[in-house]
């Protein structure tokens, strides 16, 4: 077959193929066409469905140095630096605003770990096991201090898990062991217990998250329930919100609340592995988050705190050793 044959059946063939391709574009056409804008609305909406991460830390001092079960969360809102509970590790882990390690904190006195941390108005930090009426007191540099102790409260043993503090310097602590939510003084006096132990409105079944507004009202989660409780400054019940249930919107596990500086709650809810956000009213806006174990998703998250200062907010997932910290659009959610 000579070269002239050779080039005239490839053309041939090469013809056919064009004309193929031609009639295959022009009927694919109108399908891509119906389905092209509904993909990048799935797009949109997979982008929409989780907040904006901005870092998650794995690591205490290098890559051979693991976080443990994390538990409580805190930032120093003077020098922005993130302290992290990591109880199985027992020790108080200490980074940068940047997510950089700067330290290590071992000594907590009797205290045999570290699983929630506070930042007190002084600079010092508090830290609680949960498993003991002792809160060890340490310096911004680690020296332990003091312990305060909590062995002598109202219907018996206090232990101390979650500690928050309002803006009176009043602290506000999930007593654990009795499922119980108290009010002391700046100076450590009992003040009042919140709510009744029960199911009717003001009841507290298993309370968990806390939270304080710029009010002084207080946000109390509650596991069993699964709603948010709010009480006044002084103790009396303001209402309750949120719906049980497993679907969208629903309160699963709220295993932890905090609110931003436009005054939006955001609960926490571990057993759905979203956050659920809602006006200072207690009015369902929106959820973010969603299961899975790649940085933005969670897996089993169960504490949470937002630095209203630099707008972030930080997720600890004791299953997944790891804490997620993301920036919030605030002035954009105010818009919602």
């Amino acid at each position: 077959m000579n070269a002239t044959l050779s080039n005239a059946i490839i053309n041939r063939i090469s013809l056919h193929a064009l004309r193929f391709l031609c009639v295959l574009c022009v009927k694919l056409l109108p399908l891509v066409l119906v389905f092209l804008p509904f993909t990048i609305s799935c797009s949109e909406q997979a982008e929409s469905r989780y907040l904006n991460h901005l870092f998650s830390i794995y690591y205490g001092k290098a890559k051979d140095d693991p976080l443990g079960s994390v538990g409580g969360i805190a930032v120093d809102t003077q020098s922005e630096e993130i302290y992290i509970a990591d109880s199985s590790n027992r020790r108080l882990v200490v980074f940068n605003k940047n997510g950089d390690y700067i330290t290590d904190y071992r000594n907590f006195g009797n205290l045999p770990s570290a699983g929630n941390v506070t930042i007190g108005r002084d600079g010092n930090v508090l830290v609680t096991t949960g498993f003991s009426p002792l809160i060890a007191v340490i310096s911004p540099i680690g020296k332990f201090i003091k312990h305060t102790d909590l062995s002598v409260t109202p219907d018996g043993v206090a232990h101390p898990a979650k500690i928050v503090i309002d803006n009176e310097g009043r602290y506000i602590v999930q007593d654990i062991k009795n499922l119980r939510v108290l009010v002391f003084s700046d100076d450590w006096e009992f003040q009042y217990q919140l709510g009744t132990k029960g199911a009717e409105k003001g009841g507290l079944l298993a309370p968990a998250g806390l939270a304080t507004d710029i009010e002084g009202n207080i946000y109390i989660t509650d596991m069993k329930q699964k709603m948010v409780s709010v009480f006044s400054a002084d103790g009396k019940f303001i209402r309750r919100f949120g719906t049980p249930g497993a679907g969208e919107g629903t309160l699963s596990r709220p295993s932890d609340v905090a609110l931003d500086s436009q005054g939006r709650v955001y609960v926490l809810d571990s057993g759905r592995h979203t956050i659920l956000v809602y006006d200072s009213g207690g009015n369902f806006l929106y959820e973010k988050g969603g299961f899975g174990n790649f940085d933005g998703a969670f897996n089993s998250p169960y504490t949470m705190m937002i630095d209203r200062t630099t707008n972030r907010l930080l997720t600890a997932e004791p299953y997944m050793s790891r804490v997620q910290v993301f920036k919030l659009d605030v002035e954009k959610s105010k818009n919602d």
